[in-house]
């Protein structure tokens, strides 16, 4: 997530593929921490600081886009670094600002206003490219051999397996600009929510069908996050008012054959469904279910701070279980100190 607009020093962070790690950007460099137990492992100084980072799993390949429109690092590169090395092992340099990018094992996805690369891993060459409306937002997910990104047409989501780019196809989730959307794990299910931040719908990819929808509440607001449990059991939503709702959202086969019926005949507002749990954070939050554990979840502060969170479905109550201050004004985080 972006914490640029939220932050004096934290740019930046994101969780690793097997979230059992977290990765800050911040004015001065990058940093990553593993979750368990809540320990530095890497700091770098970046002159400039850092706007992006990406660490490749649980390994020493870190990529990220510095923070500055010149110098060594300027926002417009993609730096690919070793950390086992200390040094850069790859670079791809654009024409504008990088707004956001992804890593897998075979391919780097790289977004910048109204493009989307695509790239060899192992040589940097270029495998696809695809031309877009603006994206400010930089959003763009690949999951397995899809491509999912905003669409030309307001509210649509595009979809394309980029290997045999073809199987294109447009699903119309929302009637105002697309805010966000996420994929589930296995790549068969969309979250997406609107400017608005009122609804959130979730959408068979394959059939293009909507299979359920969510309200977070009836005001307008930014939605910052979303993230499925990888038992499709709970959706997870974080909003700029510092809340972070949980939606008990049991995706199978037989809710979804009679959700079109069942919907057709309510209003939106009571059609739609509520979350069972919230929490309030008094900071913007990012955060991730704990993999293989569902009733757990971390979340990152722009306050500088970890958060693990614990809920309890039978009892509909979320608990904050401890905190952790990783940023500090008194302490550099680049030392060597633990």
């Amino acid at each position: 997530m972006n914490f640029s607009n939220y932050s004096d020093n934290l740019l930046y962070s994101s969780f690793n593929h097997t979230n059992d790690c977290v990765i800050f950007g911040t004015i001065n460099g990058f940093y990553v921490y593993t979750i368990n137990p809540f320990k530095k492992i890497i700091s770098r100084k970046i002159t400039g600081g850092v706007s992006i980072v990406n660490m490749l799993y649980k390994s020493n390949i870190i990529a990220f886009v510095g923070n500055d429109k010149t110098g060594l690092y300027p926002n417009n590169k993609l730096i690919i670094w070793d950390d086992s090395k200390e040094d850069v092992i790859g670079e791809i340099s654009f024409n504008e600002q990088i707004l956001n990018f992804k890593l897998s094992k075979d391919i780097i996805t790289v977004v910048v206003n109204s493009t989307i690369f695509i790239y060899n891993f192992k040589d940097l060459s270029i495998i696809r490219t695809y031309y877009t409306n603006l994206n400010n937002n930089g959003l763009c997910k690949i999951v397995g051999d899809l491509i999912i990104y905003p669409a030309n047409n307001i509210g649509e989501i595009t979809v394309i397996n980029y290997k045999s780019n073809n199987d294109i196809k447009n699903i119309q989730c929302h009637e105002n600009e697309i805010k966000l959307f996420t994929i589930d794990p296995s790549g068969k299910y969309l979250a997406s929510c609107s400017t608005k931040g009122t609804i959130i719908r979730i959408y068979n990819i394959e059939t293009a069908n909507l299979v359920k929808e969510l309200r977070r509440g009836s005001d307008y607001t930014k939605i910052i996050d979303l993230k499925f449990s990888s038992d499709l059991q709970y959706l997870l939503c974080s909003s700029e008012k510092g809340t972070i709702h949980i939606y008990n959202i049991l995706l199978n086969e037989d809710y979804i054959e009679n959700y079109s019926y069942i919907s057709y005949f309510l209003p939106e507002y009571f059609n739609s469904e509520w979350s069972i749990i919230k929490f309030y954070i008094d900071t913007i939050t990012y955060s991730c279910f704990m993999e293989n554990d569902s009733n757990k979840i971390i979340s990152i502060g722009s306050d500088g701070c970890f958060y693990n969170l614990s809920i309890d479905i039978e009892k509909k109550v979320g608990n904050i279980d401890t905190n952790y201050k990783f940023i500090l004004d008194s302490e550099n985080p680049f030392d060597n100190k633990e």
